[in-house]
């Protein structure tokens, strides 16, 4: 792959737009090679070099003065990109930075009185915040420009300060290298699908780095912890045993008034209890807390909006999926699909779990429509989204190649599965979708076969079955699936049948 085609093709539709009024911001009147390799390079598949120098030198071929080029468009790139974080970053980390480097600046020109007044602004915003890197900062300087005139604390009581920020610091960077290293583990299970102890992980790390007692003495920890220990949920799917744990760990920090200036963290826990009780089917609950994460919304800077706008809608279309609203699911990604609001990843998920709805409505001909429009290679979209989205992608489209007639094409899907994803299958996770793959298989061999009681007892033989509350909710839809196919029932109605003993009264 080249480096700068997956760096242009990371930027949204309009950061694109953005860039090329970047580019052009100096009126040159010299044609723009720039211009035209990033529009080169902003196609959805990437031309081969040859190419490449084709459109732009025509039939000269000049290697050093392409590579040249490719050095100023990246340049330019971090520039862009620079620029547009700066602009973007209203939080109270980057007014401290701003305000630090004003601080230089005015006691490099011996305007103490000024410095100390912007130090003490950001000894307060920093303490406020929790940012206890830029306290170190601030102390930093503090110490080193004492003047018992300007300063309200004696320089014994900076140079503590100085000394708990550090520590702070440092268990806020060994919380750090903590999720960092268990996220790489999680990585693992979301790119090969194998099985890991993540608790066992993040248990021997916390002791490693002795952070056991002192994150809950700390609404910031906490929080960061709550995301730790989320990873470990997200490979387990173990979202049950998740659930009071979030939920009380939120009413701890939000005690606290830690939200009050950290807002994207707000919404980022809000989402984390909205996903949590959608996973253990509460889709009444979930809802709730995505309504207050679409009053919030508005509140949070252009980069923090856009990341969470797409996981917004994806999130409240998924429950109203499953609360029996299938056509306001449908309603709901159809608007997101066509913002310009979404990103790469979001948009692909969008489309997904577009196509499902279309299905579950028995609107087939837009299902397809909308299944035909993911057109790259299976090779890419695992590239992109990991192998556990592909095998999904995969599931779906022999189920669909099922329901419209043509057998012959979902048993070939099947064989090439088994084939692709053996290791898969032999993991703890898979173990049961290779089964239903199995008895995908006997049906289309057998048509007859599904309504007999001796297949529906091989059903229930077959699968280790969990309670109903506990079950994970993507097993349910498959099960839901095969049960509309004994039953000859409506697959979307069964959907709402299976899981309406659990949906939440609350």
């Amino acid at each position: 792959m080249d480096d700068l085609f997956d760096l242009i093709q990371s930027f949204s539709a309009d950061e694109r737009k953005e860039f090329r009024l970047f580019l052009q911001r100096n009126k040159s009147r010299r044609e723009r090679k720039d211009i035209q390799l990033f529009d080169l390079l902003s196609k959805d598949e990437l031309l081969s070099k040859m190419q490449i120098h084709q459109h732009l030198y025509g039939d000269q071929f000049d290697k050093n003065a392409y590579h040249s080029l490719r050095k100023r468009l990246i340049k330019q790139i971090n520039d862009f990109v620079y620029l547009k974080r700066i602009d973007n970053d209203d939080s109270l980390s980057a007014e401290i930075s701003r305000d630090l480097t004003l601080v230089r600046h005015l006691f490099e020109h011996n305007l103490n009185k000024q410095a100390w007044k912007y130090l003490k602004k950001a000894e307060r915003l920093a303490t406020t915040a929790e940012s206890n890197r830029e306290l170190q900062l601030v102390y930093n300087f503090m110490i080193e420009r004492f003047d018992e005139r300007l300063c309200d604390k004696s320089l014994i009581d900076l140079v503590d300060k100085r000394l708990l920020a550090g520590k702070q610091a440092r268990e806020e960077e060994h919380l750090r290298i903590v999720s960092s290293l268990v996220q790489q583990e999680l990585e693992k299970v979301r790119m090969t699908g194998q099985d890991l102890d993540l608790e066992e992980v993040t248990d021997r790390l916390l002791d490693q780095f002795d952070l056991k007692e002192s994150f809950f003495q700390r609404p910031g920890l906490l929080y960061n912890f709550v995301l730790l220990t989320r990873t470990t949920i997200l490979a387990r799917k173990n979202f049950y045993s998740f659930e009071a744990f979030v939920q009380n760990s939120y009413r701890t920090i939000l005690k606290s008034g830690y939200f009050e200036t950290h807002l994207s963290h707000h919404l980022n826990i809000l989402y984390i209890l909205a996903h949590t009780f959608y996973r253990n089917k509460k889709f009444d609950k979930a809802i709730s807390y995505l309504e207050e994460m679409q009053e919030l919304l508005p509140k949070v800077n252009k980069g923090i909006f856009k990341q969470f706008y797409p996981r917004y809608y994806l999130l409240l279309a998924a429950c109203e999926n499953f609360s029996g609203n299938l056509h306001v699911s449908i309603g709901i990604l159809k608007d997101l699909i066509s913002s310009s609001a979404v990103d790469k990843v979001n948009l692909l998920n969008a489309q997904l779990n577009l196509g499902v709805y279309y299905f579950q409505a028995k609107e087939y001909k837009e299902a397809l429509k909308t299944s035909l429009e993911l057109s790259h290679s299976d090779k890419w979209y695992e590239k992109i989204m990991g192998i556990e989205w592909r095998f999904k992608k995969n599931m779906i489209e022999l189920i669909f190649q099922y329901e419209i007639g043509n057998v012959e094409i979902a048993y070939d899907r099947i064989e090439m599965m088994q084939r692709t994803y053996r290791d898969l299958f032999k993991t703890g996770k898979y173990v049961r979708v290779n089964v239903f793959l199995r008895f995908i298989k006997k049906i289309i061999k057998n048509p007859s076969v599904v309504h007999t009681p001796a297949f529906f007892e091989e059903i229930e033989q077959s699968f280790e079955w969990v309670d109903l509350v506990e079950e994970d909710l993507q097993a349910m839809t498959y099960y839901a699936w095969l049960k509309s196919k004994m039953e000859r029932a409506d697959f979307y109605e069964t959907i709402l049948e299976l899981i309406q003993p659990t949906k939440s009264t609350s």
